[in-house]
């Protein structure tokens, strides 16, 4: 079955970093309600469709939610406490439909592949980790849901820390060789094409440091796209230091393996190569040029 090919304005996981989120980044600037639509079509609750998540229910009697961190046209995701390990994590929980299961399945088994226990690879490091995975019955069908790490804010939120004219170069370079250390590490040795590569899908991770945030308000999930807020406040970044930021590849929902495409429209717009927009073969090179756009 051919994957639907996603929409401009909604991946399959969006990032909507709440306001204490970037606050650790000192950062108080917020989305502007008017500029972001904050929750899924509720008519979408029906059979084959999300599955109602409240807060302080707990999946496979292990992940207890705390609270929604955001959705998309696939799946909604929920921060959790993870009661085994003790850890917050992201649990993406995708509609019961026949074809979000087959997505499900792929998006699980290029994460595998990615991100498994048998992915030595130093860079499979830059790739947000897959944690565990199991199935939710629900009123609506038989839900698929994929437990990730949970990391810091998208690069698009990040930009609202800045406002014009943006990162310095340096820092820009810092990033973009870690973006394409995570893709080196997709092409040869997973031969996986990630398919929508943008700010919104490269994730911040966060090291200890002096002036650490408190425990649990330092990280936001890898899952959602943010929004340009109308204004932007500069200012107290100065708190963080640029050297101790990591950035990961997020979002395996839209990629495909180099021999086996689940879809000829790839990319979101802003992003999209010349070969797809032309209709053409594409190939792992494709992810390069959404990297040079971005």
């Amino acid at each position: 079955m051919q994957r639907t090919p996603r929409s401009d304005n909604i991946a399959s996981e969006q990032n909507h970093t709440s306001s204490h989120k970037l606050e650790a980044l000192g950062c108080h600037e917020q989305l502007d309600p008017k500029d972001s639509q904050d929750s899924e079509d509720p008519g979408e609750y029906c059979y084959g469709g999300y599955h109602p998540v409240y807060i302080g229910d707990t999946f496979n009697r292990r992940y207890q939610v705390v609270s929604k961190l955001g959705w998309g046209y696939f799946s909604t995701v929920w921060l959790c406490q993870d009661l085994r390990l003790g850890r917050s994590v992201a649990v993406k929980v995708l509609k019961s439909g026949a074809g979000f299961t087959q997505a499900g399945q792929d998006e699980l088994a290029l994460l595998r592949c990615a991100t498994g226990p048998t992915s030595r690879h130093p860079s499979s490091q830059r790739i947000v980790q897959l944690l565990d995975e199991f199935k939710l019955v629900g009123v609506n069908g038989v839900h698929m849901c994929l437990v990730l790490e949970l990391l810091g804010p998208d690069l698009r939120s990040w930009q609202l820390c800045f406002g014009n004219p943006g990162l310095a170069q340096r820092s820009v370079k810092q990033i973009l060789t870690q973006i394409l250390q995570g893709l080196e590490h997709l092409h040869t040795q997973c031969k996986i094409i990630h398919t929508d590569i943008k700010p919104e899908n490269i994730l911040l991770c966060m090291e200890e440091q002096s002036h650490k945030a408190p425990t649990g308000e330092s990280s936001s999930s890898s899952v959602l796209n943010g929004k340009e807020a109308k204004s932007t406040e500069k200012g107290q970044i100065n708190s963080y230091s640029l050297k101790d930021f990591t950035v990961k590849i997020a979002d395996l929902g839209s990629s495909c393996w180099v021999y086996k495409h689940f879809c000829e429209e790839i990319q979101t717009r802003q992003y999209r190569s010349l070969e797809v927009l032309l209709g053409s073969e594409y190939g792992p090179s494709a992810d390069i040029w959404s990297v040079a756009c971005m």
